[in-house]
């Protein structure tokens, strides 16, 4: 499951465990779990950090041969 995500340049980098490992840097993961709104990677690159919400989840979802696309999932939510 996914707790965090990083972007940097408008890249979306998304955090499970450990630490965060792209082109940009390696973030700590003690950074990463004390961070507020910034981070740092240790090439001096600065990564804005969130949680992860409910379309960030569904986004990295393994899928199956019936998964619910986003837009069959927009339908049912307003229908429902």
């Amino acid at each position: 499951m996914i707790k965090k995500v990083l972007v940097r340049n408008g890249k979306k980098f998304y955090w499970k465990e450990g630490d965060s490992q792209n082109q940009f840097g390696v973030v700590n993961e003690a950074d990463i779990k004390k961070a507020k709104g910034r981070v740092q990677s240790h090439t001096g690159n600065d990564f804005f950090i969130y949680d992860a919400n409910f379309l960030d989840q569904l986004k990295k979802i393994k899928r199956g041969p019936q998964t619910l696309v986003l837009k069959d999932l927009g339908y049912i939510l307003i229908h429902s």
